[in-house]
């Protein structure tokens, strides 16, 4: 855990990128969906992206479970749904 948050760790990070570059290509889809962004994977990945440094960035030993990755992931759904929404609205504005 402590290595990927080591980019100057060469070999650690070379693999983690391998890894997360390899989950991608297999979550796209689901991810994309989870999101209520089929149409759109590559940026569902960029945003997974975002997540997983977030993930990164706040994980520890102590709060390392399932509940904690849920909490992240259910987070993250909210803020695409509060943007869509706000996107939604805005737009609906601009047409009156």
């Amino acid at each position: 855990m402590q290595l990927l948050r080591m980019p100057d760790s060469h070999p650690y990070h070379k693999i983690a990128t391998r890894i997360d570059e390899e989950e991608n290509e297999i979550i796209a889809h689901l991810w994309s969906r989870y999101l209520g962004v089929e149409d759109n994977p590559e940026l569902a990945i960029r945003y997974l992206d975002i997540i997983r440094a977030t993930f990164y960035g706040r994980m520890n030993f102590k709060n390392f479970d399932f509940q904690f990755l849920q909490g992240l992931l259910a987070e993250s759904r909210e803020v695409i749904n509060k943007l869509s929404e706000q996107k939604s609205n805005s737009e609906q504005d601009v047409s009156y």
